[in-house]
């Protein structure tokens, strides 16, 4: 930018250097003459270099208003940018919010599913071990009642005296009523066994009263029967849970499986009968 000229100040001008005219008497000028030529001269050199300045100024202040212009829309440029940036990062900032909250509520969902799951899980595992000790008592009640079965058939075929048809002979005295109820067991075996016992008891009773008749060649009072230990009544299993395995391997006389009988509304036991009630 140039400096203004103080007006007041002389600017020098550019006196073109006078040239050597030749003397012609009749063009000599006078004084005032070459005065006004030379004040024009000068008057003409200052209206140039001030219409110079004057144009230097106007394109300085031109550049200076594009410049305040091209400024004013950069500044613009970087508010606008300053605010997108500011919004983007907003935008960025919530949907990262939003994506943990959904995570946050998609592992809820998981866990709640899960836990459902459990839940019918632990309800069907304790379902199915109920039914496997319902099927554990149901296969004992057969068992039970095979055994039954076979235990009343032997009493009946043994129960009665039996003879040789041949010689006459009484091969066994059959069983007693009071033995009947403590003829028991937890297999074929056992039974046979018991019927066994029965009788030989049957047979030991029979042959004192019979001793007892001969030497007293009378009436003798009647032998007592009724001797003997009475039947285990079952006890109640209390508050314990059997598994289906646990049930599985008790005896078919033991009193817990009576006992749990009764509990599941299997089968009826009496002391009278024992296991076979």
């Amino acid at each position: 930018m140039t400096m203004p000229v103080d007006p007041t100040q002389q600017v020098p001008t550019a006196v073109p250097p006078q040239q050597q005219l030749p003397v012609n008497p009749d063009q000599l000028f006078t004084l005032e003459q070459v005065n006004a030529a030379r004040e024009a001269a000068r008057k003409e050199a200052n209206d140039r270099l001030y219409g110079r300045l004057e144009n230097q100024d106007a394109r300085n202040k031109e550049q200076d208003e594009r410049y305040q212009a091209l400024m004013k829309e950069v500044e613009g440029l970087r508010t606008v940018n300053q605010q997108a940036a500011e919004a983007e990062a907003k935008r960025q900032e919530e949907l990262t919010a939003q994506q943990k909250a959904a995570e946050l509520a998609e592992m809820s969902a998981k866990d709640q599913i899960a836990q459902t799951q459990r839940e019918w899980e632990e309800r069907f595992n304790k379902l199915q071990q109920e039914n496997e000790v319902k099927d554990a008592l149901l296969q004992k009640e057969r068992e039970l009642g095979e055994l039954r079965a076979y235990r009343d058939q032997r009493v009946r075929d043994e129960q009665d005296p039996r003879t040789d048809p041949t010689t006459g002979q009484i091969i066994h005295d059959g069983i007693a009523p009071q033995f009947v109820g403590y003829i028991t067991g937890n297999s074929r075996e056992e039974i046979d066994q018991a019927i066994i016992t029965a009788q030989q008891n049957t047979t030991s009773i029979l042959v004192s009263i019979r001793e007892a008749q001969a030497a007293r060649a009378a009436n003798a009072p009647g032998v007592s029967v009724a001797a003997g230990m009475a039947p285990q009544v079952p006890q109640t299993p209390g508050t314990r849970e059997y598994t289906a395995a646990e049930i599985a391997a008790m005896p078919l006389d033991s009193p817990e499986l009576l006992a749990l009988r009764q509990q599941h509304g299997i089968g009826r036991a009496t002391p009278q009968h024992g296991m076979f009630g």
